[in-house]
C-alpha cells in the first residue's frame, strides 16, 4: 500500500532514502496500532501545517544563534521565474550550514547597482559581515559601494560563476570552439540514431557520452572529457561491422 500512495501521488522512491522522517512516521503508526485514523486534508493544511512551521521556526532560531560569535557570509543569487519575473534569493552561511531567509521581487531594479546595493544592504544589517554574489557587472558595482559604505564588510564573488564565465571563455578560443563543434556533431549523430546509440552504448558498456552539468559550459567539456575517455570504445564501434 506504501507503494501504490507514492505512484498515485507521483512521489519519487528515494523518500525512503533521503527523507529522516519516513520511518519514524511509521514508528508512530505501530505504536498506534489497529485504527489509527490518518490526518484528514484539513487537518494537514491547518492545525499541523501550523504546528510543523512553529517548529521550524524554533530550529531556525537555534540555527541563527551562533552567529554573533562565528559570524556569516548573506549569499544572494538571481534567477528568472516562469512568469518572467526577476527574483533575488537570500540565503546564510555559517559554521552550522546554509539557510534560506527570503526571495524579493527585484524586476524593476534589478540592472541598477544602487539600488540593487540598497537591497543587499537591508539584509546585511539584519546578519552578515560578508556579501558573496555572482559576477555580473551590476552586482560588482554594488559589491563594490557596500565596502566603501561599510570598511568591516567583505564583498566576495561567487567562484563557481567565475570558473563558468571562464569555460565560456575558453569555449570561444578558435581551436576549442572548432573541437567542441566537431565532438557535439558525434554525439547528436549518436543520440539521433536508436540503433547506433544502442551499438554504442554496447561498446562503451553503458557509458554515456553526454553528462549534463549544472550550467551548459559546464556540460559541454564534461561531456568532451567523456568522449574523450571513450574515445577508442567509439573508434571500435565506427570501425566495426556493425
Amino acid at each position: 500500500m506504501v507503494s501504490k500512495c507514492l505512484l498515485w501521488s507521483d512521489v519519487p522512491f528515494n523518500i525512503a532514502k533521503t527523507n529522516p522522517f519516513y520511518q519514524p512516521m511509521f514508528d508512530v503508526v505501530v505504536v498506534v496500532g489497529l485504527g489509527y485514523k490518518a490526518p484528514t486534508f484539513t487537518e494537514l493544511k491547518r492545525p499541523l501545517f501550523q504546528d510543523e512551521k512553529i517548529d521550524c521556526t524554533s530550529r531556525l532560531e537555534e540555527f541563527m544563534a551562533p552567529w554573533e560569535q562565528t559570524g556569516c557570509a548573506v549569499m544572494s543569487d538571481g534567477w528568472t521565474d516562469h512568469k518572467g519575473r526577476t527574483l533575488l534569493n537570500f540565503l546564510v552561511s555559517c559554521p552550522k550550514g546554509t539557510m534560506f531567509m527570503k526571495s524579493v521581487d527585484a524586476s524593476a531594479h534589478i540592472k541598477d547597482a544602487h539600488t540593487l546595493c540598497e537591497l543587499l544592504d537591508i539584509f546585511i544589517q539584519e546578519v552578515g559581515i560578508q556579501v558573496i554574489t555572482d559576477n555580473a557587472a551590476n552586482y560588482v558595482a554594488a559589491g563594490k559601494l557596500l565596502m566603501e559604505r561599510y570598511p568591516n564588510l567583505f564583498w566576495t564573488p561567487c567562484a563557481a560563476h567565475y570558473i563558468d564565465l571562464m569555460l565560456e571563455d575558453i569555449g570561444k578560443i578558435p581551436i576549442v570552439r572548432d573541437i567542441v563543434e566537431s565532438s557535439r556533431s558525434i554525439t547528436k549523430f549518436i543520440y539521433n540514431h536508436v540503433s547506433v546509440l544502442s551499438l554504442m552504448r554496447k561498446y562503451t558498456k553503458n557509458k554515456e557520452l553526454v553528462h549534463l552539468a549544472i550550467t551548459r559550459f559546464a556540460t559541454t567539456f564534461i561531456s568532451l572529457q567523456s568522449l574523450l575517455n571513450s574515445m577508442w570504445d567509439v573508434k571500435s564501434m565506427f570501425l566495426s561491422a556493425d
